[in-house]
């Protein structure tokens, strides 16, 4: 396993533990001196928060009866996990101002006690809403037209789909992926781009399950295609490969099909668990000459290095992953980490568009991001 990953892993896990401790303390804090129960609650915290993190171990494993289970339990946790320390650290805000300036009841009063009631009444219907409100959302999917020109295109109209970041698994099942393939569908496309992340990173669950089969329906006149994501990579590249091809999709990888006005140029996803994938080929070598006299379609996953399709005078660039952050504040993270994270946008002569993907990573939870299928129209 590559030494960035592991790092990553590493941060990632030292931040969910601190937040676990943070969350907990307050709890137990907060807890009302006149309620029972609270070692019950010590139980199911403990359980809610293992199962997130043995569900990143079980995932790529045979035992995938039991990572459903326990990775519905530990995503819904994150979720819970998330949104209380915000909400909580909100409220240690105001007791870090009370305490430079006192404005709230003596710390020994019954107001006072009544106020850590409130605190933990007003977290728990907040999480309630969110929920709710967040799966919701993460399951209305919206629909973005984009029109383009272009004089490269003779006749009519090419209408190209773009779904990126489907993450069909146990969380995103073959219903969700159904209603992907019944909306593409009915706008009868030309093309259907299918732009990485197709697959969670939990494979052994999706071969077992059959999960995706749907997406041998979608039909479009001059094909069906899909590129790697990251996460093809986390649960094995060569098997996402071979099963997302058993779905009737060509699968570009670093590849270049020629259609009529079009040329549809597949990019091998820019990272391999973390580090930079160094067998990946640029743009020059992938576009040539011949290419120059029709309407040059690339797409790649991750929106890094967005220079060099501009470099290449590429005519669209679509891309994923980002999710548009999926949850808040992650909007505003990708948006740092991103030179551009979401939308239509325009570098130099070359057009890009960047989705905010189909389905959900963990949690099937949208807040201030949604869950969209963009058509595209070049005239």
């Amino acid at each position: 396993m590559k030494t960035g990953f592991l790092v990553f892993i590493t941060i990632a896990l030292s931040i969910y533990i601190l937040g676990n401790w943070y969350l907990f303390t307050r709890l137990r804090q907060s807890w009302p001196e006149q309620w029972q129960g609270f070692s019950l609650v010590i139980t199911l915290f403990l359980f809610c928060a293992g199962c997130f993190v043995l569900s990143r171990f079980i995932g790529h494993t045979r035992y995938t009866g039991l990572y459903n289970i326990v990775s519905w339990i530990g995503y819904f946790w994150l979720v819970i996990l998330l949104y209380s320390v915000v909400i909580l650290a909100v409220f240690d805000i105001v007791r870090i101002l009370n305490w430079i300036m006192p404005f709230l009841p003596d710390s020994t009063s019954i107001q006072y006690k009544n106020l850590k009631t409130f605190t933990l009444l007003v977290t728990c219907c907040t999480l309630v809403l969110v929920i709710l409100t967040g799966y919701f959302n993460a399951n209305n999917t919206k629909i973005r037209k984009i029109s383009l020109s272009s004089e490269k295109i003779n006749g009519k109209p090419v209408v190209i789909a773009l779904a990126s970041d489907l993450h069909f698994g146990n969380m995103v099942c073959d219903k969700k992926i159904q209603k992907l393939v019944d909306l593409i569908n009915s706008y009868n496309p030309d093309i259907v781009i299918l732009a990485g992340d197709l697959m969670d990173e939990a494979h052994e669950y999706t071969f077992k399950n059959k999960v995706g089969q749907p997406l041998k329906h979608l039909k479009a006149s001059k094909g069906v295609y899909a590129i790697a994501g990251n996460h093809e990579y986390f649960g094995g590249i060569k098997g996402a490969i071979q099963y997302i091809k058993s779905l009737g999709i060509e699968f570009l990888r670093d590849s270049v099909v020629e259609l009529d006005d079009i040329v549809i140029v597949g990019r091998d996803d820019i990272h391999n668990l973390g580090t930079s994938n160094t067998s990946r080929m640029p743009l020059s070598q992938l576009i040539v000459e011949k290419h120059r006299n029709k309407f040059i379609l690339v797409a790649d996953h991750q929106p890094i290095n967005l220079s060099e399709s501009a470099k290449a005078k590429v005519d669209l660039q679509v891309s994923g992953h980002t999710h548009n952050g999926q949850m808040w504040p992650f909007i505003h993270l990708v948006n740092l980490a991103f030179e551009r994270a979401y939308g239509l946008f325009k570098i130099d002569e070359t057009n890009f568009y960047i989705t905010s993907g189909f389905g959900t990573w963990g949690p099937p939870i949208r807040l201030g991001s949604n869950s969209e299928i963009a058509i595209i129209t070049i005239n």
